[in-house]
């Protein structure tokens, strides 16, 4: 692997989390990015507190405070529950900020300053098999993740010629603090796992190394890689 400083948003659970553990492992130089942060690290690990969802605060961090990378994974993600008829635009802004928002600007800026030094960069977006299909009282989610794979095929068309690889990972069902409802009802468990060909919930570690192919597959860029164990290839009714 030839990136040596690497941001990653999210970096205090979950999959973010897992990344920041991995490249912690491999000496890399990690820019660790949250809003609040309760689990320990390494010293080769700044962590940064900043709200995903303010704009102002990140681009202000982003162009005063941030360095150059080799590899940006905007991991970072939240979700509603909720009928669209009661989605008030507050909780769809909030979504949208984190989800969407954030890794324009990141990507945005990170794309920038490799240009301006004449340097590569790879950029990962985690996105989720809801940016290919859809689920009730998701509305605001489902809406980001399309619209981050979108960003992830526009930005990898524009930015190829310049050194700059783009792609996005959707993952299924992986055991998360985000996915956690999935399990706490033994009904829906179960047609899960019922409609996943590989019979198992999918985990932290199979994201990890999709980012690693991703990675270290130089013809890639533009793809979005799919980690579902088969959820998405048909449903047995």
């Amino acid at each position: 692997m030839q990136a040596k400083r690497v941001l990653i948003t999210g970096a205090n659970s979950g999959i973010g989390y897992a990344l920041v553990k991995h490249f912690e492992a491999l000496d890399l130089q990690i820019s660790a990015l949250d809003r609040v942060f309760t689990q320990s690290y390494s010293n080769n690990v700044v962590c940064v507190c900043v709200d995903l969802s303010d704009s102002d605060e990140l681009e202000n961090w982003l162009v005063h405070d941030s360095d150059r990378f080799d590899l940006v994974i905007n991991c970072a993600g939240i979700r509603e529950i909720c009928p669209i008829t009661e989605l008030d635009f507050d909780t769809w802004r909030n979504v949208m900020s984190v989800n969407i928002d954030a890794p324009f600007l990141i990507s945005k800026y990170a794309s920038q300053r490799a240009i301006d030094e004449n340097c590569s960069c790879q950029i990962i977006n985690i996105a989720s098999i809801s940016g290919f299909q859809a689920e009730p009282n998701r509305n605001a989610y489902i809406a980001s993740k399309h619209a981050l794979i979108g960003l992830t095929k526009a930005m990898a068309f524009e930015l190829g010629g310049k050194g700059i690889r783009v792609n996005a990972i959707a993952p299924g069902i992986v055991e998360t603090e985000l996915t956690s409802a999935y399990f706490e009802n033994e009904e829906t468990s179960a047609l899960i796992l019922k409609n996943t060909p590989l019979n198992h919930w999918g985990q932290v570690d199979n994201i990890v190394k999709s980012v690693d192919y991703l990675i270290n597959n130089d013809y890639v860029t533009g793809s979005t890689l799919v980690v579902d164990g088969g959820w998405t290839i048909g449903k047995d009714l």
